[in-house]
């Protein structure tokens, strides 16, 4: 998880109020194994494939996630249904695979990954757990007969 994805206020005169973020991601997530270190400002999630890391910035404008490519974009898309409509929110990452685009108002996970995340589905092959369809199909198939 060192790819990190921020999604920052663009209005200087709204701020995350961490005590508010993390109940309503102990909401979220119940039932999940949250940990919550000496940093108020930091939660995570337990978890290889499903783990995460939110950090709120020290300014309140900043939602920094670190998570594999399908909790990332769900956090994404749950930060902005969290925050009001009509707070602009500006999403972009540290290794600056995409510019700084708006996140606009009632963004599902599916339209962050096509939209924000056109190739996260080659990080996903790479990292399954399970073999892709492909390989599958190349170990089902008898190997040719050798001399």
């Amino acid at each position: 998880m060192s790819v990190a994805t921020y999604v920052r206020v663009s209005d200087g005169s709204w701020r995350f109020d961490p005590q508010q973020v993390f109940d309503a991601l102990r909401d979220q997530y119940a039932g999940r194994s949250l940990w919550q270190g000496s940093d108020p400002r930091q939660l995570m999630a337990e978890g290889y494939a499903d783990g995460w890391e939110v950090t709120l910035g020290e300014d309140g404008r900043t939602f920094v996630i670190k998570a594999p490519p399908v909790p990332l974009m769900e956090l994404v898309s749950w930060v902005r249904a969290f925050v009001p409509e009509d707070v602009p929110l500006q999403v972009f990452d540290d290794q600056l695979s995409f510019e700084v685009a708006p996140l606009r108002p009632g963004i599902t996970p599916e339209q962050v990954r096509a939209e924000l995340f056109p190739d996260a589905w080659r990080v996903e092959e790479m990292s399954r757990s399970t073999p892709s369809a492909r390989n599958q199909r190349r170990g089902s198939a008898k190997p040719p007969h050798l001399p």
